[in-house]
């Protein structure tokens, strides 16, 4: 954890100002790898002395006055270390051409073989003199070793004496001595300010400059609520996206600013009231604190208002009902100026004059005024997933995009925080709960103002992939994804600030990314990873557009059917993603030989793992080379049935004609049974079964087969129709009129219109189309009828004819 919020900012702007040398030195290595003169040496050995000296001694109560000389040699060591590391890492210009002579000479031979004596000897000068050149090198290596490993022991005493620092236990608040001494040293201190307030005649002066600051506040109030209302009725009636956001910022802005100014007036005309009444030097920093106090201000109104009553709904970071974000907003506004207030209790604690007794119950006061507050913000945070789907804005409903439900564990985690805090203030750890609760606050806003930001951001970008970017809206689709890498990368680097982590170890962890991180004999940096994500997209966009390239301008002047264009397309486009791939890896500098052990070790968990997978790609490739299916073929696999559309990797679409689609294995169509009704070509025949009446002329029926199949538009001429005697039935004479259709897909239409030809045909003709027909006889009837007479029957037996 950190010292205070003081510290929070002064760790940011280290952080910042590392970075910014971070990626200067990018380009300055080369003035780093010149060769080192002895003094430089000296001053290596003169750092590692004094740290050497410090970290011998013990760790004793209160050294935490000596973490800024720690941080200073840690400094040094960390440059030391860092300047040593590239010398060492380029050599010299001697070692390096010794050293390609050495390889020219070719492997050194293994056990058991020989090599030519005039190489062996030449190959034992070169490296005896390579060995004396190396000397230098290795020294380097040593010095840059030495300060690694002091730097990372400061780095372990540091938070060691933070740690101590943060578990010291005070008088608790349950102990009546704490308040006792604490309300003396405040009774000593009004009692000296108003003989000094008295002696200097400020007492009227102070009430006038406080009702001036009440006046000003309303009169702010007042301001404030016109302006927001000709705000809100600005960005009601604008449409345009961007006019929404810049005049909902302005907003935002415009409410933290005047807070803030009207916070500053009032506090300049305090201090400079109170001023001569405060120790030497003390109103300056009693100034400075009050400074920060109206930045934290300001920044709690600014994210208050930015992500609880944002008129653009979608940037709100928890949706509320107006009512309960007004809550919010002023429950935010108090947490906010309790923190104000902790940090001038922070910069009390460091000056002359305040005893701790007082320090300490300021502290908790604030500390447990504060969890109440985030306790009850907790709370009204919590409703949140209950409003939005009261509100209809759930995603079943259908009207509005799933949103994720993130208001839930943030309120139970704000409670625990709050539950932590004051249960560590009561118990006399002040330090542990102030810590807690100013860095969860802070990290609190830090992730607010990253979702707030990549929210913009993608609501930005959307309006432009719909508008004047619409033809690169693929690719502007994806950037929400880096701008989202980006600030969630800078979130944790703050937060981690926040924590505790100092700047240094933040930058030096920023430097181990860039520079690169060894794994085995591999070493990963962000620029590789950043070389191989460029270098696989760049390859995969010119296989994208020489596929569309020859889908669109060279395939078609082959004359090629659709299912051979569609296979040889998609196998460039393996060919092109293998290639991509393989030129990324190489273009990082990794050795491939190295990775042959892990590329073999998972071919054979892929062998095993996923077989089936293996076996399904193997089969796509082969459906696209031997082609016994193609796209647009009308097949059959099992009960199955419809038009190929797609021959992926993995599986084949198959449209039926209720237009589903059938997802199959490749394999199936490899290893199983398929037909194809479309192998040979697109036409295909259609065979249509008619019976007829015995008394029909069976010529006549023939000749008007023949005719309404001629008359059909889609019924081709080659073959001709044919019509053939199939049966003599037990109700009918059967005729098999047989046609061909040009495309096998419309052969259902082509039957059904058929058959309604005949229909209407042969009833013009007066030809019947039998139906089977039977004659029902009772047996003894007769006798059933007397019976009946007499008052008794049996059933009768029913008997077909």
């Amino acid at each position: 954890m950190n010292r205070g919020i003081l510290a929070d900012f002064g760790r940011a702007w280290q952080l910042l100002c590392c970075a910014i040398a971070i990626v200067l030195l990018v380009g300055t290595d080369i003035a780093f790898a010149q060769p080192a003169d002895d003094g430089s040496v000296e001053q290596f050995d003169k750092n590692a002395k004094e740290a050497r000296a410090i970290l011998s001694k013990a760790t004793v109560a209160g050294e935490f006055k000596d973490i800024p000389k720690l941080n200073a040699i840690r400094e040094r060591l960390a440059k030391d270390r860092d300047r040593a590391k590239i010398i060492a890492d380029n050599g010299s210009l001697d070692s390096r051409l010794l050293q390609a002579q050495v390889d020219a000479l070719g492997p050194v031979p293994k056990e058991g073989e020989s090599e030519s004596p005039i190489i062996s000897a030449r190959r034992d000068v070169l490296n005896e003199r390579l060995a004396k050149v190396m000397e230098p090198v290795l020294r380097w290596r040593e010095l840059q070793v030495r300060a690694a490993v002091l730097t990372a022991e400061i780095d372990q005493r540091i938070h060691t004496v933070e740690k101590e620092r943060l578990t010291t236990r005070a008088s608790s608040p349950l102990n009546p001595g704490l308040w006792i001494t604490a309300f003396g040293d405040f009774g000593r201190a009004f009692a000296i300010g108003s003989k000094n307030a008295g002696a200097l005649g400020l007492a009227g002066r102070l009430l006038i400059a406080t009702a001036a600051a009440v006046a000003l506040f309303f009169i702010g109030v007042f301001m404030w609520r016109k302006l927001r209302s000709r705000f809100d009725s600005r960005i009601r009636s604008t449409e345009a996206v961007f006019g929404k956001l810049g005049l909902a910022f302005l907003e935002d802005s415009i409410s933290a600013i005047l807070l803030m100014v009207i916070s500053g007036i009032a506090v300049a005309g305090l201090v400079i009231l109170i001023g001569p009444v405060l120790q030497e030097g003390l109103a300056v920093s009693v100034g400075v604190a009050l400074l920060l106090s109206l930045i934290l201000l300001a920044v709690a109104q600014w994210l208050g208002r930015s992500t609880l009553l944002s008129p653009i709904r979608e940037l709100r970071l928890i949706n509320l009902e107006n009512e309960s974000a007004q809550k919010g907003l002023r429950l935010i506004r108090d947490i906010g100026a309790i923190l104000a207030l902790v940090s001038i209790v922070e910069l009390l604690e460091d000056s002359a004059g305040v005893s701790p007794a007082a320090v300490n119950l300021l502290s908790i006061i604030l500390v447990i005024a504060g969890c109440v507050q985030l306790w009850r913000l907790a709370t009204l945070i919590a409703v949140a997933p209950r409003a939005e789907a009261s509100d209809g804005q759930a995603s079943e409903t259908g009207t509005g995009k799933s949103r994720m439900d993130f208001a839930s564990p943030l309120s139970r985690l704000l409670k625990a925080f709050a539950v932590a805090a004051i249960v560590a203030s009561l118990a006399g750890f002040v330090l542990l709960a102030r810590d807690i609760f100013s860095d969860v606050l802070i990290s609190l806003a830090v992730i607010a103002l990253a979702v707030y930001l990549q929210r913009t951001l993608k609501m930005i970008l959307s309006t432009l992939a719909r508008g004047p970017l619409y033809a690169y809206r693929r690719i502007v689709h994806l950037l929400p994804m880096a701008t989202g890498l980006a600030i969630v990368i800078v979130a944790m680097l703050l937060i981690a600030l926040v924590w505790g982590y100092r700047s240094q170890e933040v930058g030096d962890f920023v430097t181990m990314l860039r520079t690169g991180v060894e794994f085995g004999d591999i070493s990963l940096s962000v620029g590789d990873i950043f070389t191989f994500a460029l270098v696989f997209f760049v390859g995969y966009a010119a296989t994208r557009f020489i596929q569309r390239f020859l889908r669109v301008s060279i395939l078609p002047e082959f004359n090629l059917d659709h299912g051979a264009q569609s296979a040889l397309v998609t196998g460039l486009g393996y060919v092109g993603i293998m290639l991509a791939a393989v030129i990324a890896i190489a273009s990082t500098g990794l050795d491939l030989s190295s990775l042959a052990f892990v590329f073999g070790a998972l071919s054979v968990g892929l062998g095993f793992g996923l077989q089936s997978v293996v076996e399904n790609f193997t089969s796509g490739i082969l459906l696209l080379i031997e082609r016994p299916v193609r796209v647009g073929d009308w097949i059959e696999v099992g009960e199955h049935s419809g038009i190929v559309r797609k021959i992926a990797v993995r599986s084949t679409h198959i449209e039926t004609f209720d237009r589903h689609y059938i997802i199959i294995p490749n394999s199936q169509l490899i290893s199983g049974s398929v037909k194809n009704l479309s192998f040979t070509g697109a036409s295909a025949r259609i065979v249509i079964m008619i019976g007829v009446s015995y008394d029909s002329d069976v010529d006549k029926v023939k000749r008007l087969l023949l005719e309404i199949a001629h008359g059909i538009e889609n019924v081709v001429e080659d073959p001709e129709p044919v019509v053939a005697l199939a049966d003599f039935g037990a109700d009918s004479i059967d005729f098999k009129l047989m046609c061909f259709v040009a495309d096998v897909t419309t052969g259902a239409g082509v039957a059904s219109d058929i058959k309604f030809e005949i229909a209407r045909r042969f009833a013009s003709e007066g030809i019947e189309i039998p139906f089977p027909q039977r004659t029902v006889h009772i047996d003894g009837i007769a006798e059933l009828l007397e019976r009946s007479r007499g008052g008794g029957a049996e059933s009768p037996k029913i008997v077909p004819a």
